[in-house]
């Protein structure tokens, strides 16, 4: 999947994931929610088994 630049970033200030994701539709997909020049908030939603592989030096990355 590629990069989400902050200019991408829905930016707000309630996001409904049940409606966003009937938006979106099958997996894999992502939407970025919150980006600035220094942090961006990205919703993944990936299939079961659904893999990646290292990408970018950028910044740290949490995955819950």
């Amino acid at each position: 999947m590629p990069y989400l630049p902050p200019s991408e970033a829905r930016n707000e200030a309630i996001v409904r994931l049940d409606a966003l994701g009937e938006r979106r539709g099958l997996t894999p997909w992502r939407a970025a929610l919150v980006g600035t020049e220094r942090l961006r908030v990205v919703v993944l939603r990936w299939p079961p088994g659904f893999a990646t592989v290292p990408h970018h030096d950028g910044p740290d990355e949490t995955i819950e």
